[in-house]
């Protein structure tokens, strides 16, 4: 369960809490009124939002409605440089997964290596990192 401290906005968790006021012996449950005379309240959470590819999350300020204290989230779009890791990182696990093909032992067949190149050639696609087309692996 998460808290909050209503003057100072701070957030902790209930086990922390309680761990620090070692010497108080609290109810299991922490009702309302309890956390009120230590100037806490519960934080209950929205919904989280749904998100797109594009975009990412984070919690907002907490605010009061009706004496009671929410935490919202807020949306808001990636830079291209963290989408354009993200595909990438996405591009090596998949390379990572055929290298066994370039092994002196190993021959690659023709469609490997052409699926291997597409892959390398991703950042090269118009539209990077925003739209991007997979090849298929064969």
């Amino acid at each position: 369960m998460l808290l909050i401290e209503k003057s100072t906005k701070q957030i902790c968790y209930a086990v922390d809490f309680r761990r620090a006021r070692p010497d108080v012996s609290f109810p299991k449950e922490l009702t309302d009124e309890v956390l009120s005379s230590y100037g806490y309240a519960v934080l209950r959470q929205e919904n989280l939002p749904e998100l797109t590819e594009t975009q990412n999350i984070r919690p907002s300020e907490p605010y009061e409605e009706n004496g009671k204290w929410y935490q919202g989230y807020e949306l808001f779009d990636r830079s291209t440089s963290e989408l354009g890791s993200k595909i990438r990182h996405q591009r090596d696990d998949l390379l990572r997964a055929t290298d066994f093909y370039g092994l002196s032992d190993v021959t690659m067949p023709a469609e490997m290596a052409t699926y291997r190149q597409a892959l390398r050639d991703i950042t090269d696609q118009e539209g990077f990192p925003l739209s991007v087309t997979w090849p298929t692996a064969p």
